[in-house]
């Protein structure tokens, strides 16, 4: 989002990985196109990456090969499983392999960058929301927790959102219910 923008600067900014460029000012609807359209695009990207299994995650050690019998052990349950680590540790893919050992592995294995959704649209993303629930919510959708039904909700960067949002998303987590937006 720019208030004073250039061709060259629309240029530079796709070429670094923007998914669109638009400019001030703005309004919720050209905003919320924009994110789902982003949305969209990622998720054409997930469904054509092939699956990861413990093996693809490389790493010698006693705590790699630690982590890879922890992947067997978690996926044959249907418990909600906590990965921890520092950011660019691989949480995603041993996420994913999880998923690819599980009984979900045939269902969709979705993921959430929980920072890079805005504030006030986090409820939105996760949950869905109703046609006419806000500015701009023309039709129904589906949230991500419905969009990960029979398969795997990968939250990353859940410590990002606010405390608010956080306990919305255990309770949608210990009740296995969620209500939409509106």
């Amino acid at each position: 989002m720019s208030g004073r923008a250039t061709l060259q600067d629309a240029v530079e900014a796709t070429r670094l990985g923007a998914f669109h460029f638009i400019e001030k000012p703005l309004t919720p609807e050209s905003v919320l196109a924009t994110v789902n359209g982003a949305v969209e695009l990622r998720r054409a990207r997930d469904r054509s990456a092939p699956p990861v299994t413990p093996e693809d995650i490389v790493g010698g050690s006693e705590v790699m090969a630690g982590v890879r019998e922890r992947i067997r052990q978690a996926a044959p349950t249907d418990s909600r499983v906590l990965i921890t680590g520092e950011s660019g540790t691989g949480k995603e893919l041993v996420a994913s392999a999880i998923h690819y050992l599980s009984r979900r592995s045939r269902g969709p294995f979705v993921r959430v960058n929980s920072a890079a959704i805005p504030r006030d649209l986090i409820e939105s993303e996760m949950f869905g929301h109703e046609r006419g629930a806000f500015t701009g919510a023309t039709a129904r959708r589906r949230g991500r927790f419905e969009q990960a039904d029979g398969g795997t909700l990968f939250l990353d960067e859940v410590a990002d959102l606010s405390p608010e949002a956080q306990a919305k998303l255990l309770r949608a987590l210990e009740s296995g219910e969620i209500q939409r937006v509106g």
